[in-house]
């Protein structure tokens, strides 16, 4: 009962048998957290922080003005800025405004609870926000981060139905609030904006598994030490639970025929799939990838798939991504796909960003043109992306080494192996920069390059994978992931190097395999995987077109301990990737 208006709060049920659902005890815990709440926002000594946050909300935007926006702070950790019409109009973006800063006194982990955004809104006679001189220069380069609107009211009033209407039970562990404006920041790029947001609305599914490629972010975040004031006591399991309840949830759509390998279902596992990557926990990518060929099987090719391509190319990069990162061969029928794919809409959209793995000319004109790129860094670009290439050409015709021509292909090797040889020597040559605390950042650069090359090199030359390249003690060269990761910490990674995003990705590719964990249990999980589904396919019964990966990686994950440390290279590496990723992304979908 409640006492402030004296009325009873009545949960009805049909029958005697629905007391004891699962679904009955649901309505009364939501009962009683609604009663509870209501009470809560009457009493000024509650502390809820549900209801202290908001009342610091109300109370901090009071003091700046309703108008005001956040100032920029002398960190290097960015949030979006929202801009909401107050007639709950389409926003208008701005190209003079692309990111905004949390200033020094708040978490880089917005709050973008709904009374936080009724605080946050401009008036819709106000052409501009309040200027912020202060981040003009550390702001990502308008190039590849143009000011679009938020997801607008379209996504926030998708967002509190789905929260109203969903019929799983979310554990109270998780605060979906708080993910939710991650979520917010990290899906406002154009590219995101055009091609990616579009299919997270088809499902509730799709809207919520986008959690799983902010939530390991925001674990690295807490355990890296930045504390948000309205979550004191926040620690690094979000990863872990959100893994829990995403997989349970694709299962169930799996169980459902009009649900079963939709679109919605699609984009659940690639975010899912993206998620693990961005993890500490990679050996569940197994069992992501053969639930995606199945999927793939089901729907009758990847050509089937829905987005106009964009799911397709998707499944694609995720799955290459995937093999880079995991010191793996690349599936020839991805690359081909991809092929096919960018040929066809090669004159859509804008160029990705130029780098060793794609260039829009030989002359790399976008990135010789940038400020912190002298002539000593564009030539161990141009090295890279030379290797990069030759390499490249020659896995792809050893495929087809047969025939009446073998013999010419064979002294066109030969040939090829020496103009390996010949590059691998001259990026042993490049000279090292001297480096200090003082230094420029176009020097730090410079010397992240370098290191890059000097690893790839070295990765070529012993034909080895790059964890291991980089373990080897018998070369001097040898350069280390970690060496990489200290030298990329020093450079500008706010602005993403500005026009040279796409040699940041690529140098954030090859620490990230040379950093891949390859201990004896994660190498051999697969088969642990293989053998587990094999153990539930005898054992369970199963309709003929579910898939069964998704529920055994669910129950894997279950098992799983709580990792509440991290190894402070991994976090930053992944923290780091996480940024590359996002930027060439969102990049190369506005260019597909």
């Amino acid at each position: 009962m409640n006492k402030d208006s004296h009325t009873f709060v009545f949960v009805h049920a049909q029958n005697l048998q629905d007391l004891h659902s699962n679904k009955y005890d649901k309505h009364v815990r939501q009962a009683v957290m609604n009663n509870y709440l209501r009470k809560a926002m009457q009493d000024p000594s509650t502390t809820d922080r549900r209801i202290t946050r908001q009342r610091r909300t109300d109370v901090r935007q009071r003091r700046k003005g309703a108008t005001a926006n956040y100032e920029s702070p002398p960190d290097d950790h960015q949030s979006v800025g929202v801009e909401n019409d107050v007639k709950l109009n389409t926003l208008t973006p701005k190209s003079d405004e692309s990111l905004a800063f949390v200033p020094a006194n708040e978490s880089p982990i917005l709050d973008h609870s709904p009374a936080h955004e009724a605080h946050t809104t401009t008036h819709s006679g106000s052409g501009t926000p309040a200027s912020n001189d202060g981040a003009s220069q550390r702001r990502c380069s308008s190039v590849f981060f143009k000011e679009v609107s938020d997801p607008g009211v379209e996504i926030e009033r998708y967002f509190e139905s789905f929260n109203h209407i969903k019929e799983q039970v979310i554990p109270t562990a998780i605060d979906v609030e708080w993910l939710r404006g991650n979520c917010v920041r990290y899906f406002r790029t154009q590219g995101m904006m055009q091609q990616w947001i579009p299919l997270q609305l088809l499902s509730p599914l799709a809207y919520l598994s986008r959690l799983c490629i902010t939530a390991p972010y925001t674990d690295i975040m807490t355990s890296q030490g930045f504390e948000d004031p309205a979550y004191p006591n926040s620690d690094p399991r979000l990863t872990l639970e959100i893994f829990d309840i995403v997989p349970r949830l694709i299962n169930e759509s799996m169980n459902d025929m009009a649900e079963r390998c939709s679109d919605s279902c699609f984009v659940a596992v690639i975010q899912l799939f993206y998620g693990q990557l961005f993890s500490p926990y990679a050996g569940l990518v197994a069992s992501h990838r053969e639930g995606l060929v199945q999927m793939i099987q089901q729907r009758g090719g990847i050509d089937c798939l829905g987005g106009d391509g964009i799911l397709a190319m998707n499944v694609c990069l995720v799955n290459m991504e995937a093999d880079v990162i995991l010191n793996q061969p690349t599936d020839a029928s991805h690359l081909q796909w991809s092929r096919s794919y960018i040929t066809k809409h090669e004159a859509v959209g804008e160029p990705c960003p130029e780098g060793p793995l794609h260039c829009v000319s030989p002359w790399m004109l976008s990135i010789a043109s940038n400020s912190l790129c002298p002539l000593e860094t564009f030539r161990a670009i141009s090295l890279a992306r030379q290797l990069s290439e030759l390499v490249s050409g020659m896995y792809m015709s050893t495929a087809s080494n047969s025939g009446p021509d073998s013999a010419y292909r064979e002294i066109e090797r030969e040939r090829k192996q020496q103009d390996v040889s010949d590059l691998v020597l001259q990026i042993r040559q490049l000279p090292p920069a001297h480096t200090s605390s003082q230094s420029e950042p176009r020097v730090w650069i410079y010397e992240s390059i370098r290191r890059a090359a000097l690893l790839f090199a070295q990765a070529v030359s012993m034909r080895k994978p790059l964890h291991l390249a980089c373990s080897d003690s018998l070369h001097r060269a040898t350069v280390s992931a970690e060496d990489i990761y200290i030298a990329v910490k020093e450079s500008p990674i706010v602005d993403v190097w500005g026009s040279m995003a796409g040699v940041l990705y690529w140098v954030l590719l090859i620490a990230a395999a040379a950093a891949c964990n390859t201990q004896p249990e994660r190498l051999d999980h697969r088969n642990e995987v293989d053998h587990e589904m094999t153990d539930v396919s005898h054992d369970q019964p199963r309709d003929a077109g579910t898939n069964p990966v998704h529920r055994v990686q669910h129950q894997t994950v279950s098992a799983q301990a709580p990792r509440h440390t991290f190894d402070d290279l991994e976090c930053d590496r992944r923290r780091l990737s996480i940024t590359a990723l996002d930027t060439f992304q969102d990049s190369s979908l506005r260019w597909l």
